[in-house]
């Protein structure tokens, strides 16, 4: 899965390496959790101890950033080509 990404700033395409720096470090740990772990919105908002409202709003923001629609999109960008390039840290 390649999927075209563009910057939201100023909508050049993203390579795959610069998508990471697209998500800030609260998007990647919500990502982590949902696609290693399948937790749902509740349980990565307890997880966070953050509001389940927040954690809705974190995925909107990385689903618009990455060009994704779904969870299963998320979680299989994640395996394909965020966390197989070494990007999730």
């Amino acid at each position: 899965m390649c999927s075209t990404v563009h910057c939201p700033d100023c909508g050049s395409i993203l390579s795959h390496q610069k998508r990471r720096s697209v998500l800030t470090p609260q998007e990647r740990r919500i990502m982590a959790l949902l696609a290693d772990e399948a937790l749902s919105n509740p349980e990565i908002a307890a997880r966070l101890d953050i509001a389940e409202q927040t954690v809705k709003r974190y995925l909107a923001n990385a689903f618009l950033k990455l060009g994704v629609t779904n969870r299963v999109e998320l979680a299989v960008l994640w395996h394909t080509e965020i966390f197989q390039l070494g990007l999730a840290s």
